[in-house]
């Protein structure tokens, strides 16, 4: 009993050690990131326009009666329910998003009106609470330990620059987060509240499908289909509410995936999926060298990112019994942003909850283990490249977690294995 007792103080200390170095690092780093910002706007004039450009795009498509058929000037790219969930933030700033629709404003001069910053402050600040309190919650930290996770998770890079874009994938996030947190619930409601978040998630961004193979690895075959039952009534009865041909509204949709796969690299050092990573090294070849590699890279990419599902549903499905939360989930998130043909930095926000996963299974690791994956969380934050626009270094750092999941999950299998020829040789030899 005292050695127990023993290791669960030794554990605490370990991660209170991990979350203080993590969140010293993160400071640092922010400290840095802001200055640099801050000498940019006072010392060289930069402007500081174009904040929460993604968020005044969103709210354009409330505001016309169709934003898919082109009429009014813009053409969503995802299903309503993506935007009309943001229906009530608008209250705050109709006149702005009217102007902006207008060309009296653009996306990047938009947030020089307050009432457009007061509409987006609400939303980010509902969505960042909200998420702070469940990961408080999934992590059960308390006092310094509560804090230095708070402090590294809102001074970290993808906290500045889900920010900065105002991207409503932190909806998504906090939805996704609401499933991690819920989907083992002993309780059936929330259980059920969980699979209704990850069918809203899947619904806005369409590629939180991946995040399906939680389930699927669980063999939890019926709430994969009511998963899907959900989806579908997410992305297609919000039609109801859009004028227009409702057919044509949806064949929209599918047009609009199209058009995702040419603009791929629109930040080149910021996208983060397997095809951006390849754009952005065809884009050096080509201004560096001279040299045309962008067909060959298209190639290597798409091989990269279907072998990153197949393997990852074949260790799944052969790995079901294993109890890693943390690789389980890294391999499903790492789907999720690998795999995207447009995959931009603000999307690291959902490794938030491979770090709280992390934090709860930390006494199950070696020491080795810890300080990687301490590494790993604590590149991923780093925020000055964020600042610069370029988290190269976080692409590699994500694709390293979820290489890591997928060979420890065959690790323990191999070793299930082995431990169980061993008894059937030993009852044999027995005999």
């Amino acid at each position: 009993m005292q050695n127990t007792n023993e290791n669960k103080k030794t554990s605490k200390d370990v991660k209170g050690i991990v979350l203080k170095w993590l969140f010293f690092v993160t400071l640092a780093a922010a400290i840095v990131g802001y200055t640099t910002l801050a000498i940019q706007i006072f010392v060289f004039d930069y402007d500081v326009c174009g904040w929460f450009p993604d968020f005044a795009e969103v709210l354009s498509y409330c505001k016309v009666g169709n934003p898919y058929d082109g009429s009014s000037g813009i053409t969503a790219i995802y299903p309503p329910i993506s935007f009309l969930i943001f229906l009530p933030f608008l209250i705050f700033c109709h006149n702005e998003i009217g102007d902006l629709l207008a060309g009296k404003c653009n996306l990047l001069t938009i947030s020089t009106r307050p009432m457009f910053n007061f509409a987006f402050l609400i939303y980010f600040l509902i969505t960042a609470v909200l998420s702070l309190l469940i990961i408080a919650k999934m992590t059960k930290l308390k006092g310094k330990n509560l804090f230095y996770l708070i402090g590294t998770i809102v001074l970290s890079g993808p906290f500045y620059f889900i920010f900065n874009r105002g991207n409503i994938v932190f909806a998504t996030f906090l939805f996704i987060l609401i499933f991690f947190w819920l989907y083992q619930s002993e309780k059936r409601w929330q259980r059920e509240l969980a699979l209704v978040s990850l069918a809203l998630a899947i619904a806005m961004k369409i590629y939180p499908v991946f995040v399906v193979l939680v389930l699927f690895k669980d063999r939890r075959w019926l709430d994969i289909l009511k998963t899907g039952v959900y989806a579908t009534l997410f992305v297609f009865v919000p039609f109801v509410f859009i004028e227009g041909n409702m057919i044509d509204n949806i064949k929209c949709i599918f047009d609009s995936y199209d058009r995702l796969v040419n603009i791929g690299g629109a930040f080149i050092g910021a996208s983060t999926s397997f095809d951006g990573m390849g754009i952005e090294i065809a884009y050096l070849f080509e201004k560096g060298l001279g040299v045309d590699i962008s067909y060959g890279m298209h190639i290597l990419t798409t091989i990269l990112k279907f072998a990153l599902v197949i393997v990852s549903v074949v260790t799944l499905f052969v790995c079901y019994k294993s109890e890693r939360k943390l690789e389980v989930a890294s391999i499903a998130i790492g789907c999720y942003l690998l795999f995207q043909s447009v995959s931009y930095a603000y999307v690291f926000v959902f490794t938030f909850i491979l770090f709280a996963l992390f934090l709860n299974t930390m006494e199950n690791y070696r020491k080795a283990d810890v300080i990687m994956y301490s590494l790993l969380f604590g590149i991923i934050f780093f925020s000055v490249p964020f600042f610069f626009r370029n988290c190269t270094v976080q692409f590699f750092a994500l694709v390293v977690l979820v290489v890591k999941a997928i060979v420890k999950l065959w690790s323990d299998f191999a070793i299930t294995v082995k431990n169980k020829k061993n008894a059937v040789r030993s009852a044999t030899t027995e005999y």
